[in-house]
């Protein structure tokens, strides 16, 4: 499988009723190196340690505008900075990933639907239902993938206008995109996806915990 070459993220990116014009970001998902190694309690603590000053600095600098922490471990943070070598940058700051801790993957997002506010470090956290869309093409898709394409754009905008998306976007160029929403969310809604369920869109669901007022909600 390779990735297709045409842009698939949702219809609501483009067309949606309560689409809004791209901002650029950058997302990088940290999960935990099954090569990193066993570490005493010690050095474990001591590295997640540092591993949360480098986040509070990043976000009291604007750099990090969203920390979203996934209960099956790991974590997605969204950057407000101009450039990939920036977000490396940034990510070199943080003792943690010098120390092989984590498995770092940096996209691209395009960021089509919500809006960042600042969030307090110590706020409580709020729990969203968090879909990461990625675009495979196959032998069996290679042919169909217009029409079911269409398909996934329609059922998506239906999701949409539920009102409980609080923040969506693509991977540009790169294909994919993530979308977080609020409330409780069956799985089984995306996983009935066109294009999930036609193998054009491989499905990542996760829960995330991010601090409550990141997305400006009232």
């Amino acid at each position: 499988m390779r990735p297709i070459s045409i842009a698939i993220f949702f219809c609501l990116l483009s067309c949606g009723s309560r689409a809004q014009q791209a901002n650029h970001y950058f997302i990088a998902f940290l999960d935990k190196n099954p090569t990193a190694g066993e570490r005493s309690r010690e050095e474990s603590a001591k590295l997640l340690k540092a591993h949360l000053e480098t986040l509070q600095a990043l976000q009291r600098a604007g750099k990090v505008v969203a920390v979203g922490r996934f209960e099956d471990g790991g974590a997605m943070l969204i950057f407000n900075c101009p450039t990939t070598d920036d977000v490396t940058s940034a990510l070199d700051a943080d003792p943690s990933i010098l120390a092989n801790q984590w498995k770092v993957e940096v996209r691209p997002l395009r960021s089509h639907f919500g809006k960042y506010c600042p969030a307090s470090e110590t706020g409580e956290p709020a729990k969203y239902f968090f879909a990461r869309f990625d675009a495979v093409v196959s032998k069996f898709t290679a042919s169909t993938y217009p029409e079911i394409l269409a398909r996934h754009d329609a059922y998506v905008r239906k999701i949409v206008d539920t009102g409980n998306v609080v923040v969506g976007g693509d991977f540009g160029s790169e294909e994919g995109g993530i979308v977080l929403m609020k409330g409780m969310v069956q799985p089984e809604i995306f996983e009935a996806d066109p294009g999930v369920q036609e193998g054009l869109i491989e499905l990542t669901i996760r829960d995330v915990h991010v601090a409550r007022g990141t997305f400006c909600e009232k």
